[in-house]
C-alpha cells in the first residue's frame, strides 16, 4: 500500500509540474496578446483604424475593413489565453488539493514533506508568472482610448527592473521577503525531514547550520531523534 502511495504521489507531482508549466505558458500567451493589443492601440494605430473603417464605409464594405478585423481576432485570441490560464490554474489547485488530501493519509513527516514539496510547486509558479499588467490610457477626441504605456510585471521580473533602475533598497527587501526567506524555509524543512527520516542528528553538524535550520523550522526539537 505504502509502495502504491508514493508512485501515486510522484505522478500526481508529475502532473503538478505539467499542470504549472501550461499555466505559464498560457499566461505569457495572453501577456503577449495583451502586448501586442496595446502597441496597437497607440494613436498611430488608431488613426489607421479609423481610415481603414471610413475606407469601408466610403466602399460600401466593399473594402473590408482589416483593423477591425484583425482587432477582433486579437480580442479572441485574448479571450481563448485568459480563459485556458484559469483552467490550468484550476487543474493545478485540484491536483494540490488530492495530493494534500492523499497526504493525510500518510505519516506526520510524510504529510509535512508533501505540503513542503507543494508549497514548492506553488512558490515557483507565483514567482515566475505575471501578475500585474499596468496599461495607462488617455482619452483623445476623434480617436478615442490612446494607449500611451503597457507593462506588465512578475515578482521575479519586478525586482530585476528594480535592481536595473538603482532600487536597491526597494528590490533587495522584494528579493529577500518574496523569494529567498520562502524557498529557504521550504527547503530547509525538506532537509530537516529526510535527516529526521534517516536518522541524521543534525543537533551533531556545525553550530550555524543546525541555529539556521532550527530558526526556519521554528521548533528547537524538531531534527533530533529520539
Amino acid at each position: 500500500m505504502r509502495n502504491v502511495k508514493i508512485v501515486v504521489l510522484i505522478a500526481l507531482f508529475i502532473l503538478l509540474g505539467y499542470w504549472g508549466f501550461r499555466s505559464y505558458h498560457a499566461a505569457k500567451a495572453y501577456e503577449h496578446t495583451n502586448q501586442t493589443i496595446a502597441e496597437q492601440s497607440d494613436a498611430a494605430g488608431l488613426a489607421e483604424a479609423k481610415l481603414d473603417h471610413l475606407t469601408s464605409v466610403l466602399s460600401f464594405g466593399l473594402i473590408e475593413d482589416e483593423t477591425k478585423a484583425r482587432f477582433a481576432r486579437l480580442a479572441q485570441e485574448q479571450n481563448r489565453h485568459h480563459q485556458a490560464t484559469q483552467r490550468y490554474l484550476y487543474y493545478f489547485l485540484a491536483t494540490l488539493l488530492l495530493i494534500i488530501t492523499i497526504g493525510f493519509t500518510c505519516s506526520l513527516i510524510a504529510q509535512t514533506f508533501i505540503l513542503a514539496t507543494g508549497s514548492l510547486y506553488a512558490l515557483i509558479l507565483g514567482l515566475i508568472n505575471p501578475i500585474l499588467m499596468i496599461i495607462i490610457h488617455k482619452e483623445v477626441e476623434y480617436l478615442g482610448k490612446v494607449v500611451l504605456s503597457f507593462e506588465s510585471k512578475g515578482i521575479l521580473d519586478s525586482v530585476q527592473q528594480l535592481l536595473s533602475k538603482g532600487e536597491m533598497t526597494v528590490g533587495i527587501t522584494i528579493l529577500l521577503f518574496s523569494v529567498l526567506i520562502p524557498f529557504a524555509k521550504i527547503m530547509t524543512l525538506m532537509i530537516a525531514l529526510i535527516a529526521k527520516e534517516l536518522h541524521i542528528n543534525l543537533s551533531s553538524t556545525e553550530y550555524y547550520s543546525h541555529s539556521f535550520t532550527r530558526f526556519f523550522i521554528g521548533k528547537a526539537d524538531f531534527c533530533r531523534t529520539s
